[in-house]
């Protein structure tokens, strides 16, 4: 008898630790588990979705999403489902449930994490970092883009700065399908069909959709396939106009070359010990100018970049700008230097070399410079100058200020912008 009573107890107790019916459903189905996040971290957790209600498929699992919660619980052992909303509420969390992922929150307002689920030929890509943004899908740096392409990058050098690059320029070079469906990702190559791995299939929506028309991009640093503006862009280094470089515009008015030899002509002390692909495809400047720690600034189709600290210029006659050949012009003690050649052929006047002099005339004055001398005459008057002239890079560079108002012109400098404009008015 005594036997029988300790038998009913131990029953008893069993019975008082399971949660009301309501707490779990008795269902032999097989279903496909959807992924658990718990305060925006994901949980390893088997759970799944039937008729918009999470469950979790055995009280084990509550050990893996409530550990502090549940730390001196003692669940039963049975195979038996479990409704993940009441004990979300005994726990004091909120519960927000979608078709394909589950998000539990405790203190704040539930939200779904910015990273998405990317996967390539139906195999989730593991530890990468990808956003969603006004429909464009980024990858949050450049080691990203080694994760989800491994095979294709194996033998590519990418920019070490932590940007975004855009996933679907990087998917059509390497020649992926790229289908976006909510926070998740899939992309397929040959003849691979988008699956979604371990997830369930909701009769109620319709099956993932073609690749969708993506709207106007943002001004992000992204890797284009195409560049669509062939206008010749002008690119600038400390001070020195890159020749034989083919730059272009993209879609975006974004600096683009059409393979990586253009990267070496301008960046050439920087690559020489890299090896590049041999992949054509655009390639945006902008990403190596950071990556090799220049700064860049763009005015139109002129870009100009620095690791020195110059300053970039632009020198007008009247409302026309003077193109430079090689040597541009540069700032030194405040004062705007400039290739004499250049403007002297703009202006009309005639120029003459002769040992550290430089003469200068037009029909009615007579001004000569003298290398490294911070005086000068004009018309047989001597007057002098804070800044001499001096040979730049075999370029004979003049204070523009000095000498343009000694032939009677006015000069005139904004400095506002990134580009600091020298106007001369005749």
């Amino acid at each position: 008898m005594k036997t029988l009573r300790n038998l009913f107890m131990l029953v008893l107790c069993v019975l008082m630790l399971v949660p009301t019916t309501t707490a779990f459903a008795a269902n032999t189905e097989t279903h496909q588990y959807v992924e658990v996040y718990v305060n925006n971290k994901l949980v390893d957790a088997d759970v799944y979705v039937d008729n918009d209600i999470a469950w979790v498929a055995n009280y084990s699992q509550l050990y893996l999403i409530f550990p502090e919660e549940t730390r001196n619980f003692n669940f039963p052992a049975v195979q038996e489902a479990s409704s993940l909303k009441n004990w979300a509420i005994r726990f004091g969390y909120d519960l927000r449930v979608t078709n394909d992922a589950v998000y539990l929150s405790k203190g704040n307002t539930v939200t779904v994490p910015e990273n998405i689920r990317i996967y390539v030929n139906n195999v989730r890509v593991k530890d990468v970092s990808a956003y969603l943004e006004n429909n464009i899908v980024w990858l949050s740096s450049y080691s990203d883009v080694y994760k989800v392409f491994p095979t294709e990058t194996k033998d590519m050098y990418l920019p070490t700065v932590k940007e975004p690059t855009r996933l679907q320029s990087w998917a059509t070079d390497f020649g992926y399908k790229m289908v976006v469906d909510g926070f998740t990702v899939f992309l397929t190559k040959e003849n691979n069909t988008p699956q979604q791995p371990n997830k369930p299939s909701n009769p109620g929506n319709p099956s993932i959709p073609n690749e969708p028309t993506i709207p106007g991009e943002p001004s992000m640093p992204n890797k284009p396939s195409n560049p669509t503006d062939t206008e010749n862009v002008k690119v600038y280094v400390n001070g020195m106009l890159i020749k034989d470089v083919s730059v272009t515009l993209n879609s975006h008015g974004k600096p683009v070359v059409s393979d990586y030899s253009e990267i070496r002509k301008i960046f050439p002390n920087e690559t020489k010990n890299i090896s590049f692909p041999a992949v054509k495809g655009a390639i945006e400047l902008r990403q190596w100018t950071y990556n090799f720690g220049y700064t860049c600034i763009q005015k139109g189709n002129r870009v100009y970049l620095s690791n020195s600290g110059v300053t970039p210029i632009e020198i007008y006659l009247d409302t026309a700008l003077i193109e430079f050949p090689d040597q541009q012009p540069v700032l030194l003690n405040n004062r705007t230097m400039i290739p004499i050649r250049a403007v002297s052929e703009s202006l009309g006047w005639n120029v003459s070399w002769g040992e550290n002099i430089v003469t200068i005339t037009n029909n009615y004055h007579t001004l000569i410079l003298y290398i490294g001398k911070n005086y000068y005459t004009i018309d047989s008057v001597r007057k002098t100058m804070d800044v001499p002239a001096q040979i730049i890079n075999n370029r004979t560079m003049v204070p523009i200020r000095f000498v343009a108002e000694a032939f009677g012109y006015n000069v005139g400098y904004d400095g506002s912008g990134d580009v600091k404009v020298v106007t001369i008015n005749r």
